[in-house]
């Protein structure tokens, strides 16, 4: 009986799915768990590309016209590679997320490549991990 007593004390203070209130605190965890989610779904979306690295993210929201307060912006790079290769790419993803009663949720995702206009990738494999990681984290 003991033993069970430190694990249920665990489970107490820090409950399983707590999602930080805070956007800075759900910002840094993203960021730190994502690419294991990213890689899930790359092989979900049989995509021969490994995520390596997530940056920190950065929270300096872009001026945007007529920008609703609820949502928040995310900024990540994220370096991979593809299959077989050594190379490693980065890209940069902008992640919009609004707090709801239900916890985070992930609005649109854009990333950008060169100077062409932003794509957005709101149904790509990186939302979909976004998606994924906040399911697992913030019910």
């Amino acid at each position: 009986m003991l033993k069970l007593f430190p694990f249920f004390l665990v489970l107490v203070i820090l409950p399983v799915g707590a999602c930080p209130r805070d956007f800075g605190q759900l910002a840094s965890r993203l960021a730190k768990d994502l690419h294991h989610y990213i890689n899930r779904s790359y092989t979900k979306f049989a995509i021969p590309v490994y995520a390596q690295t997530v940056s920190l993210p950065e929270l300096e929201p872009l001026p945007v016209q007529e920008a609703d307060p609820s949502i928040q912006q995310l900024f990540l790079k994220i370096t991979h590679r593809r299959s077989g290769e050594l190379q490693l790419e980065s890209q940069s993803y902008w992640l919009f997320l609004v707090s709801t009663p239900q916890g985070w949720r992930l609005a649109m995702a854009f990333t950008r490549v060169g100077e062409a206009p932003p794509i957005d990738v709101s149904e790509g494999a990186v939302a979909d991990a976004v998606k994924a990681w906040l399911r697992d984290n913030c019910r």
